[in-house]
């Protein structure tokens, strides 16, 4: 039994990865920004977090930063603080790490974000790393901290660059706002952004959570940096038509042609990496799709 703590666990992948770890039988505790009555949760303030006096009364094997800002278009209108939140939390984790003489395992969500808008496809971990939005700027310096602790204090740490996922207790994004979109416009049609022949590469949270198990079992956690997906290239128009059909839904989907600012437009990961750990996709799209419209319609 490993002793693991879980920063950002009320996100959509904390959560997931609190419950996988807690299901396994782990003593694991997290940390959140709002108040929780479970002895094992640790509140701390959102831009002005005391990491420190949680690992003066801890010693954890594992800490993973699942925790971060809303994303892209909140790094446009909070620049600020979405720096606060996926740069400066890294930070105050690691040299609280270096202070209490620990070397746990660390585990950092990092985003394909840090790409931008790659020269060609798939998209490998040594790319040029040229972010389009503050969003990216600063996960991709997070990464820099932690091969900073790596290369200057021996700490264990590793990058996971998530590409796009999906799954139960997601509430944003593409699936989320389509779902949104179809409950106000019940049989009517819905406008999305951008053309539709954008592209993304998606991931399901179990296999995220795969992906996870199969990092710390065997990668070196030397500061390196991992692609988290499917080396699988879907188009937006294509994924949205099938979680329509997974939801039985017909509605006619209009693409409003409109650019979102820092948005990519095609992403394919190569996934080299992954899959010499053991990485084997278990979640097709249609099985995931499936997955989270039963979610998504009691949500």
């Amino acid at each position: 039994m490993k002793k693991i703590l879980v920063v950002g666990s009320r996100g959509f992948i904390g959560q997931n990865v609190k419950r996988h770890f807690e299901e396994k039988g782990d003593e694991v505790y997290s940390v959140t920004t709002s108040q929780d009555e479970n002895q094992k949760s640790f509140q701390v303030e959102k831009l002005d977090p005391d990491y420190l006096s949680i690992f003066k009364k801890h010693e954890f094997d594992i800490v993973i930063n699942a925790s971060g800002s809303k994303g892209v278009g909140f790094s446009w209108e909070n620049t600020f603080e979405d720096h606060l939140m996926n740069v400066t939390v890294n930070s105050r984790l690691l040299q609280a790490i270096v202070d209490t003489n620990q070397n746990p395992k660390f585990l950092h969500f990092s985003s394909a974000a840090v790409y931008g808008n790659p020269k060609s496809l798939p998209i490998k971990e040594d790319f040029k790393t040229e972010p389009i939005s503050p969003y990216g700027f600063h996960k991709l310096q997070a990464e820099t901290l932690l091969k900073e602790y790596h290369d200057l204090y021996d700490l264990q740490t590793v990058n996971l660059r998530v590409f796009s996922a999906y799954g139960p207790g997601l509430r944003k994004q593409l699936l989320w706002d389509v779902f949104q979109k179809i409950v106000k416009a019940g049989d009517g049609p819905i406008t999305l952004y951008g053309t539709g022949n954008e592209s993304r590469d998606f991931i399901y949270i179990e296999d995220i959570l795969q992906a996870i198990d199969l990092i710390l079992e065997k990668a070196s956690f030397q500061g390196e940096v991992f692609n988290i997906a499917n080396e699988k290239e879907v188009q937006i128009s294509e994924i949205v038509s099938r979680f329509l059909e997974a939801l039985n839904k017909d509605n006619e989907i209009i693409f409003g042609g409109e650019e979102k600012k820092g948005d990519p437009i095609n992403w394919k990961a190569d996934i080299s990496k992954l899959k010499d750990l053991g990485y084997q996709q278990k979640n097709e799209l249609k099985e995931g799709l499936i997955k989270y419209s039963k979610w998504i319609e009691n949500a």
